[in-house]
């Protein structure tokens, strides 16, 4: 049987893995920790006569060495089995080191011993342990390891159909027949992030990750790094404390095997930065003379800022520690290159606007602002767009961050960020909950017919437009890409979760996405669009449930929607109206007619049998699984499959329909 909630990890950045910050000054791993007293709900589950238990934590992903059996498991035990209560390392837990990525898998077992043993629990040994004695008591899969803050709860998954240990029937794996590793030639080698960030002055760390056997040689092109750098030859590791700033250099990194040869590409930077040190908001009290001091000898956020716009040259940093700053009006951004203001996380670092204005007016044509691991709330544009930021000129990117509370009132669009620029608005790993506009674009408004827009991995909920339409997003950009998102609960006049206006020549690409139980008045509960003739928009492997109160998907436009493997139902309403139409490549389950999709594998007036909506432990977004019996399950169109499905589980080549890819 299944029990659930009766064990729960918690992971924590692990910066002694890579501490060479990634983009967003994070570290580039996690580290997964048990305690002793964590697992004393085990002990009372009876064991078999004569035997004591140890424990032992693994965690498996696609990436990670070895087969990912439990005889040579995915990153491997680096601590071995131990006594419940016997002190690892001089403290009563186990730790494993885990790179940052996405569907890793964490395993507690439970492995018994002779109960007069006097020695410690063994070590790992593969072709050692009797396997008929090793039971894997509690796991939990499809885990996205990307916040430095989250917990998971693992799942009781005794073998068999028990809920004890009373029997040695264990795993029941042979080792000793299990081929072990030797022989995988090497590939994906890669450094966790695009670009390796580190500080003059600081100590930096960077190590890669790679699948395959052997001893490896690896080599860098060019071989010239950041002054205090230097690179190991025999583990492709980075290491040692840069002495200046540094522009963005770009490297390829060779690795060699006796089993073949991968390579991978890299990106240093070192930039200027700043640590802010405290929480009022004060200005700079000399901009320009190249310090950030208040003027007693202290560093806001606001000097930061004030100085780089003065005299700042190149790219900058700026680490904002754990509280709440108050805004007491809005910081201008126009400065000609990158800022980057990193919080502690979203639940530690919060920008705070107090319901009077912006946080951030950004107009520089050449500005780029970073948005990352913080919280920005209550934000007030008073009768302009963009409640907490608007962008007036260059680009903005928000990572690992949520945006709540903030209001574009009296005549506003966009309630948390409006973009009106030529630039590319991208929001990653982020969620916008509680965002009010009063025209369109509840949480995010893009304005300009040659802007960008890039959604990946996020969550939109409860956002509105209480007087225009899309309630979570409206766009009109050249190009939109929203993947890997879900949307619940927003509410809009018209497309309750998005919107899509008329552009030039646009393209919209809506992807692997959940859009569930939105609300508009008059129509497209979930999307709605008015695009021109030029314009295309492809909805690909969502999944959209409606809640009937309208018409789901309306399109208005002047030019039909390309629909490909999705799912959508709409009890009590049509699934698509509006006079656009919609082409169909095939492979949808759509629960009505109202489509008109007669495409190979298209499936109307069939219920798609959705399990229940949850994050899933698959990081920001909701997702909806399928039931066993759904006739959804390796329905798609082959040639039209995503690589991932929405949580970033890869798919197979007869893949389902819908944004979840299921195991069955």
């Amino acid at each position: 049987m299944k029990m659930w909630n009766v064990l729960t990890l918690f992971i924590v950045a692990a910066s002694f893995l890579n501490s060479g910050c990634t983009r967003e000054g994070k570290a580039n791993g996690a580290k997964v920790t048990i305690t002793s007293d964590a697992i004393q709900s085990f002990a009372s589950n009876p064991i078999p006569a004569g035997y004591k238990a140890c424990y032992a934590l693994n965690v498996k992903a696609p990436d990670l060495d070895g087969l990912g059996s439990t005889c040579h498991p995915k990153l491997g035990i680096f601590d071995g089995f131990y006594n419940l209560g016997q002190a690892v390392d001089g403290q009563n837990a186990m730790e494993i080191i885990v790179p940052f990525g996405e569907q890793r898998e964490v395993e507690l077992l439970v492995y018994l011993i002779d109960e007069t043993s006097t020695e410690l629990c063994p070590f790992w040994d593969p072709l050692g342990v009797n396997y008929s004695n090793v039971y894997r008591v509690a796991s939990q899969s499809g885990l996205k390891m990307i916040d430095p803050e989250m917990e998971i709860t693992l799942n009781l998954d005794f073998p068999g159909m028990t809920s004890d240990i009373s029997t040695t029937d264990g795993l029941s794996a042979d080792c000793s027949s299990t081929t072990v590793p030797g022989d995988t030639p090497p590939s994906d080698l890669n450094y966790f992030e695009e670009v390796l960030y580190g500080f003059s002055g600081q100590p930096f760390n960077a190590f890669p990750s790679y699948i395959g056997d052997g001893t490896p040689v690896f080599s860098i092109s060019p071989a010239s790094l950041p002054t205090g750098l230097t690179f190991d030859p025999s583990t492709g590791g980075i290491s040692g404390t840069p002495t200046a700033v540094t522009a963005l250099s770009s490297y390829t990194v060779t690795m060699t095997t006796e089993y073949g040869t991968t390579s991978g590409s890299l990106n240093i930077e070192i930039p200027n930065f700043f640590n802010v040190d405290i929480l009022t908001d004060d200005s700079d009290s000399s901009p320009g003379d190249g310090f950030c001091d208040n003027g007693g000898g202290a560093c806001s956020l606001r000097a930061a800022i004030e100085e780089i716009e003065a005299g700042g040259s190149g790219n900058y940093h700026i680490m904002v520690p754990t509280g709440s700053i108050n805004f007491a009006s809005a910081i201008s951004i126009t400065y000609s290159g990158e800022i980057h203001v990193v919080g502690q996380g979203s639940a530690n670092t919060e920008l705070n606007a107090q319901g009077t204005n912006r946080l951030f007016e950004q107009s520089g044509t050449l500005s780029h602002l970073y948005l990352v691991h913080l919280r920005a709330v209550n934000g007030e544009s008073a009768g302009g767009y963009g409640g907490a930021v608007n962008v007036t000129g260059g680009d903005l990117t928000v990572r690992n961050s949520l945006f709540s509370g903030n209001n574009a009132s009296s005549g506003g669009g966009g309630g948390a960020i409006a973009l009106s620029s030529t630039g590319e608005l991208t929001i990653k790993d982020s969620e916008f909950n509680g965002n009010v506009a009063d025209i369109n674009g509840g949480a995010i408004d893009l304005g300009n017919t040659a802007a960008y827009l890039n959604v990946y991995s996020s969550h939109f909920e409860s956002n509105s437009s209480t007087g225009g339409s899309g309630g979570a997003i409206a766009s009109q950009a050249l190009i939109s890409i929203i993947e890997g998102v879900s949307f619940e609960l927003n509410t809009a006049t018209q497309g309750g979760a998005i919107l899509i206006t008329a552009g030039s020549s646009a393209n919209h690409y809506i992807k692997n996405n959940t859009i569930y139980n939105n609300t508009a008045a008059s129509g497209g509960t979930e999307i709605y669009s008015s695009q021109g003739a030029s314009d295309t928009i492809y909805l690909t492997h969502n999944t959209i449930y409606g809640n009937g109160s309208q018409d789901m998907i309306f399109n208005s436009g002047s030019s039909p929607l390309e629909l490909v493997n999705n799912i959508f139902i709409n009890p009590g309403n049509n699934d698509c109206a509006g006079g656009g139409g919609f082409n169909s490549a095939g492979g949808n389950v759509i629960e009505d007619a109202s489509c008109g999709v007669a495409g190979t594998n298209d499936l109307p007036g069939v219920d798609p049998l959705l399990d229940t909506l949850g994050y899933g432990f698959y990081g920001y977004s909701k997702v909806f699984p399928l039931q066993s019996t759904s006739q959804a399950l390796n329905n798609g169109i082959s040639g039209s499959c995503t690589p991932k499905d929405q949580t970033g589980f890869p798919r197979s080549s007869t893949c389902d329909s819908g944004a979840f890819e299921s195991s069955f």
